[in-house]
């Protein structure tokens, strides 16, 4: 693939861009003042970062049904089995790209799973999914809190199917 430009930009690259952003805003103040910068002070990184990485690279899709006058944002997804309610209501992948979408100023945006199921009877399955300003202060929430552990170097184990290839399995016994 040596020379061809990439269809876009994965949004888990573009959120790790903007969590090394806020890390380098935090060492940059401890370098510089001997303190740790106030949260909002990293938070800000955070989210400027996160604005700019977004800005052309979240997954829309434009549906020319009912909801017209909506932009959608899609998560696509392969799965052996369904997801559970929990998968789908907790999921924080798609209330990520919907504050992203509000804090863009998208109007009314929406979000969806679209779920290519690999079972013995192949099937794709389109989602719907609610979010709401509480589940977007739960997202926000859960990221301040992983940055503060990061910072303080509090790694808990966080086991899953992601162990499996970790490069860090070594550390945790995983």
């Amino acid at each position: 693939m040596l020379g061809v430009e990439p269809a876009h930009r994965p949004v888990a690259l573009a959120f790790g861009t903007a969590v090394h952003r806020a890390l380098e805003a935090f060492y940059e103040n401890l370098q510089a003042h001997g303190t740790r910068p106030p949260v909002d002070q990293v938070q800000t990184a955070f989210v400027d970062r996160w604005a700019v990485e977004v800005r052309d690279s979240l997954p829309l899709l434009f549906d020319e049904g009912q909801d017209a006058d909506r932009v959608w944002l899609v998560e696509h997804k392969t799965a052996a089995r369904r997801f559970t309610p929990d998968r789908i209501q907790y999921d924080f992948q798609p209330t990520c790209y919907l504050l992203a979408a509000r804090t863009l100023g998208l109007d009314n945006p929406a979000a969806a799973f679209q779920l290519l199921l690999k079972t013995k009877k192949p099937a794709c399955e389109t989602i719907p999914l609610n979010r709401d300003r509480k589940s977007e202060g739960e997202f926000i929430d859960t990221v301040m809190h992983a940055l503060r552990g990061i910072a303080t170097g509090a790694f808990p184990r966080n086991r899953g199917w992601g162990c499996a290839d970790c490069q860090f399995k070594h550390r945790c016994g995983g």
